[in-house]
């Protein structure tokens, strides 16, 4: 492991954290951005992996308030 970063997500409805970790491999460097967050009592995790140094936390925002907004529509029986 060369770093790791901990992130703070942005336009979640309850609490959510984020992880930037910087990887070092036979093939050069590998970058994950890892946010969890919660709706309640239900628990959510969104991830992004990389070739390379590479900030992804716009993306893994955007891929977590979508599946967050999914879960409630499941919850609310409104798929």
């Amino acid at each position: 492991m060369v770093s790791a970063t901990r992130l703070g997500p942005q336009g979640f409805f309850d609490e959510a954290v984020g992880l930037r970790i910087l990887q070092g491999g036979a093939n050069g460097l590998i970058s994950s951005t890892v946010v969890d967050f919660r709706v309640g009592r239900l628990l959510g995790v969104v991830f992004i992996g990389a070739v390379g140094d590479h900030d992804r936390l716009t993306p893994v925002e955007q891929l977590g308030q979508t599946l967050e907004k999914r879960m409630v529509r499941v919850v609310l029986g409104s798929m």
